[in-house]
């Protein structure tokens, strides 16, 4: 399988599951109230992966469901770690919109994997201008 049939392969299993994780965190959080929890805590506390809890939490911060309390608390670890807190009312059945920085994020990670090793190195060596503004680098890859 190549590396692209396998990106599609966990975009599509990621559509069928995303909804899930974020109701199963967000429950998890609405359930801890004022407490919150840390990543950690909703790890060890849910069925959720810890490969998928920051991309989950990420997504519910970008909904407005889920906010950082502001303080920390030690992980198993021993780490200390932000707790967050569920914003009461929020859908989460529905996955955010991607930013058009998302977008050219993507694209321009999916030119860098692209990359030889000797263009890497002249691509890092080369000194970013004055007044450099990466999202005109990328216009070229805007859809």
């Amino acid at each position: 399988m190549s590396t692209q049939q396998n990106s599609l392969f966990a975009y599509e299993k990621s559509e069928k599951t995303g909804p899930a994780r974020r109701r199963m965190v967000y429950r998890y959080l609405l359930g801890r109230g004022g407490e919150g929890a840390t990543d950690d805590e909703v790890i060890h506390n849910t069925s959720i992966e810890h490969k998928s809890m920051a991309g989950t939490r990420h997504q519910l911060m970008k909904l407005g469901a889920v906010v950082d309390g502001g303080k920390t608390r030690l992980t198993r670890s021993g780490n200390p770690a932000a707790v967050w807190l569920a914003v009461p009312g929020v859908d989460v059945s529905k996955s955010p919109g991607k930013t058009d920085r998302e977008h050219l994020m993507t694209k321009a990670r999916k030119k860098l994997k692209g990359m030889s090793d000797d263009q890497l190195q002249e691509f890092v060596a080369t000194p970013t201008p004055k007044g450099f503004d990466i999202l005109d680098f990328y216009e070229e890859f805007r859809d």
